[in-house]
């Protein structure tokens, strides 16, 4: 019998640190698969027939990934125009691979919706072919989507007369306003333009507000740059007009006045303000940066009225 002084008493017995007597797991190496399908039971491979062997229902996922990631191009996929035929028939939008089984679609479609550039060319600020094409993907994939870093909109205009817009196509849509106000309303065809300008962009705008997670790069060019003897405008020069003639009619106040309907300012404020800062990135990646010194004249007024259209749409994140 060990003597009294060896034997714990109720004080230090209570004091002790308990030890943990469960065996501690293995560690497991981390998986590349996204987790809705490393939660969920992906299902097996079930050949046609059999008897016959099937080598890649023997690889690891992880492996199929690596598979997928060689097998899609690895070059921009271009979304069609919005008088194109239906996206469906773009076999780079919807690749072949993703129709072979659903066990491939679901890791496949990983791969190619997070990592693939997608580039999708605006004409006049119509973006009914973005809208199609997310519309169409299914909830899974555009979950997917969401994750991509490299959604390029590259917006497009036919031409350009002394820095004013010809306009969409001759005519004013009385149907592209309708649901912000009433173009006939609207004197003069400048502010005409500006409104009709205004709609197509607040029609974006709000449309992103329920795709919030869906993160869109911007960038501005020309798509015809000889007309008919009209000068040609050079990269720089086509940015600074689009921003003081076509983003700045956001807080211009005969939009303002015009806009009667539908003023949900509160929502569009991300997407235009995001629109502005890539705008903004893409002028100090391309111009600034590059020679500063080039035109002081418009680096600086590029400046003040980026500076001045932040401050404004801000305000409209409150409302």
């Amino acid at each position: 019998m060990s003597p009294s002084y060896t034997l714990p008493t109720s004080s230090s017995a209570s004091k002790a640190i308990p030890q943990n007597t469960t065996p501690k797991k293995k560690l497991k190496r981390p998986s590349t698969l996204p987790k809705p399908a490393t939660q969920s039971k992906l299902p097996r491979f079930t050949p046609l027939d059999p008897n016959k062997p099937c080598p890649i229902a023997t690889l690891p996922s992880e492996i199929h990934a690596l598979i997928y990631h060689y097998v899609f191009p690895n070059t921009p996929i271009r979304l069609g125009a919005p008088n194109s035929p239906t996206p469906k028939n773009d076999h780079g939008l919807y690749p072949a691979l993703l129709r072979v089984s659903r066990t491939i679609r679901t890791e496949a479609a990983y791969s190619f919706y997070t990592r693939m550039h997608f580039v999708a060319p605006i004409y006049c600020l119509n973006f009914t072919t973005v809208e199609a094409w997310v519309k169409n993907l299914p909830p899974a994939h555009r979950a997917f989507l969401a994750k991509n870093q490299n959604i390029h909109l590259h917006i497009l205009f036919y031409t350009t007369l002394e820095f004013g817009y010809v306009g969409d196509e001759g005519c004013y849509h009385w149907d592209r306003c309708r649901r912000f106000g009433n173009t006939y309303a609207v004197e003069g065809a400048l502010h005409k333009d500006h409104f009709l300008a205004f709609s197509k962009l607040a029609d974006w705008f709000l449309w992103c507000s329920t795709h919030v997670d869906l993160r869109w790069n911007y960038k501005i060019g020309l798509h015809r740059r000889w007309l008919f003897g009209i000068v040609r405008l050079t990269d720089e020069e086509l940015l600074v007009w689009f921003l003081k003639e076509r983003l700045s009619v956001m807080v211009l106040p005969c939009v303002e006045e015009a806009w009667v309907r539908e003023k949900k300012k509160g929502l569009m404020a991300k997407e235009a303000l995001n629109m502005l800062e890539s705008l903004n990135s893409d002028f100090d990646t391309s111009f600034r940066s590059l020679n500063p010194a080039i035109c002081p004249i418009s680096c600086s007024s590029w400046i003040d009225r980026v500076a001045l259209l932040r401050r404004a749409l801000r305000k409209w994140e409150s409302q």
